[in-house]
């Protein structure tokens, strides 16, 4: 099983909201001596644009299945068409360009395997103590607008985050 997580220093392990959707141990995402319940071994492939945190994500994942790859989500190329099970995107979508959602959103569904997920954790679109600004931030219905996949399921994540999750099947 292949896991893509973007930006791993900010979100280095899945929210249990998550992890009960999809029955795995937040242990088995990281460390080569956990397992999913089911058995199946994972490979993590961490992505982030910044040298420095992907130096320092290296050396606290050395010796584990986590690949620290510095590079830029729209950008995929290291990546293999349908590798992938899962991306994991969290927090970034919004501070992401405007310009660069759908060619990211293009790479995602090109590395995911027919019927992988795509999970995005985003803040809400509504006033908040903390966070961008409301111009730069998607409610559920717009990121369902946007994502060129089936939606699965929208389920809040902490006060003021929701996750949404979308299947890549095919056209």
């Amino acid at each position: 099983m292949r896991f893509i997580t973007v930006c791993p220093i900010l979100s280095p392990r899945l929210p249990d909201a998550f992890l009960s959707f999809k029955k795995l141990s937040a242990h088995s995402l990281f460390y080569p001596s956990g397992c999913p319940a089911d058995g199946v071994h994972l490979r993590v492939h961490a992505i982030d644009r910044d040298k420095y945190f992907i130096e320092k994500l290296s050396d606290e994942t050395k010796g584990t299945n986590v690949e620290s790859i510095e590079g830029d989500m729209t950008k995929l190329d290291q990546l293999t068409e349908h590798s992938a099970d899962l991306i994991y995107v969290s927090t970034v979508i919004h501070a992401l360009p405007k310009q660069k959602l759908i060619p990211f959103l293009k790479e995602a569904k090109r590395v995911l395997k027919p019927n992988a997920l795509l999970a995005i954790v985003e803040i809400e679109k509504k006033e908040t103590p903390f966070g961008p600004a409301m111009e730069n931030r998607y409610s559920p219905e717009e990121l369902m607008q946007k994502v060129p996949m089936v939606p699965v399921k929208t389920v809040m994540v902490g006060e003021h985050f929701y996750m949404q999750v979308f299947m890549n099947v095919e056209n």
